[in-house]
């Protein structure tokens, strides 16, 4: 859980070490005032991005960055956005991979947009599938990691018009890959169609 929060121009909020309970913590406000802003805020220190808008959109308009701090019970989380460089994620201090954030804290947000997992494309459900099981499996995540940039890789391959040869090798590594990913979807989802009944 995260025990106290920072933000720095995130869109309309500039929060100093804000501390949060135990239990329920219930935001109050007027429309625009940033309550929202505040979730989204939590949502990036569990993600390492923002479940509404790209970057260049949450960096209140006449700063170069944004910055998301929070402190939980073992690590001090910190997200920088940069209108004009990449983003960075610091856990304790030391930069890491974005992906380092995952199963930090458990961090689930409901907004309207989230209708569209159901009636929007299945590219949807799998980002939801993926952020759900990377959370808590590691060996998961780095298998995505791997199948995204395998897939990266052969699509320039592509556009340099390589060999058969070449291809091989990727569409070896995509099809292990793809199928431990694919097998990992099945079983959760067998479990979630378990519980639904």
């Amino acid at each position: 859980m995260i025990r106290q929060l920072t933000v720095k121009n995130l869109r309309n909020l500039n929060i100093q070490e804000q501390k949060l309970q135990e239990g329920y913590n219930i935001i109050v406000g007027e429309n625009g005032q940033g309550k929202t802003n505040f979730l989204e805020s939590l949502y990036i220190l569990a993600y390492g991005k923002s479940f509404r808008d790209e970057k260049s959109k949450i960096i209140t308009w006449d700063r170069p960055e944004a910055r998301v701090i929070g402190q939980t019970e073992k690590d001090t989380l910190e997200v920088v956005f940069r209108k004009d460089g990449d983003s960075a994620v610091f856990i304790n201090s030391k930069v890491k991979p974005t992906s380092n954030l995952l199963g930090r804290f458990v961090c689930v947000v409901f907004h309207p947009k989230e209708i569209d997992i159901v009636s929007g494309p299945p590219s949807l459900r799998r980002a939801w599938l993926d952020r759900l099981i990377a959370t808590t499996d590691k060996k998961y995540l780095r298998n995505l990691i791997e199948y995204n940039r395998a897939v990266q890789n052969r699509n320039k391959l592509l556009k340099i018009s390589a060999d058969d040869s070449q291809l091989e090798v990727w569409d070896k590594n995509l099809a292990q890959l793809g199928a431990k990913i694919w097998i990992t979807r099945g079983e959760l989802m067998g479990q979630v169609n378990q519980i639904l009944r």
